[in-house]
């Protein structure tokens, strides 16, 4: 799942726990929410587009500059749908926007 996390965005310090001593409930609320990602439209269709070529064909489009294709489409609306899903009512455990913010301040 965190190949496909990372490929559409998401930054690792996201996909990754930040407090590993949290409470048994919030890793267990958390776990529920990563596994309605998981089987969540977004991230199926995420998966399905991925594998409609060969990992390393993504690359070698990207080394070329190849661009226009419509499994490059599909790939980037794919994205964009699951970097939306991850957004959304995400666990603080797994970071959170404002935390960026605040230690950029400081």
């Amino acid at each position: 799942m965190k190949p496909l996390l990372k490929q559409s965005g998401i930054p690792v310090k996201q996909i990754n726990i930040r407090n590993p001593k949290a409470k048994i409930d919030t890793l267990l609320k958390a776990f529920d929410w990563l596994h309605n990602v998981k089987m969540s439209k977004e991230y199926e269709r995420m998966e399905y587009v991925w594998n409609l070529v060969e990992p390393n064909t993504w690359d070698l489009y990207e080394k070329l500059n190849i661009e226009g294709l419509r499994e490059q489409d599909m790939l980037e609306k794919a994205k964009k749908d699951l970097l939306k899903l991850w957004r959304t009512n995400r666990p603080k455990i797994f970071g959170t926007k404002s935390s960026k913010n605040q230690h950029e301040n400081k």
